[in-house]
């Protein structure tokens, strides 16, 4: 993956973390979740998308995504074009499967 990577690539802690389901307030690092670089994330500007669809997210703690909020973000970003699209479209698959177990999933900020 050009974007993400999984918890078995990760060499540091300067990752934002992509969890299926509700935060545990304790796990981190699970080996099913997406981990996509500080570096990248703010390249590619998610931080001000994602406070566009979720106002509420805090790229220093966790915010949950419902299903609703992604297909916004989905269309937000294609409406963008370019990297933020790929960046997401790259995510799609996991995000959709989480979806259909889970409901949501969680992004925990570093």
């Amino acid at each position: 993956m050009k974007y993400f990577i999984t918890e078995q690539e990760r060499e540091n802690t300067c990752y934002h973390e992509w969890q299926k389901g509700h935060f545990d307030g304790v796990s981190f690092w699970k080996n099913d979740s997406l981990l996509i670089s500080e570096d990248m994330h703010y390249k590619l500007g998610l931080e001000e998308l994602f406070k566009i669809i979720i106002p509420e997210y805090d790229p220093l703690g966790e915010t949950e995504v419902s299903e609703k909020q992604w297909i916004l973000l989905m269309q937000k970003a294609s409406e963008l074009g370019g990297e933020v699209l790929e960046c997401l479209q790259e995510a799609d698959k996991w995000v959709n499967n989480t979806l259909k177990e889970y409901y949501m999933f969680t992004m925990i900020g570093m």
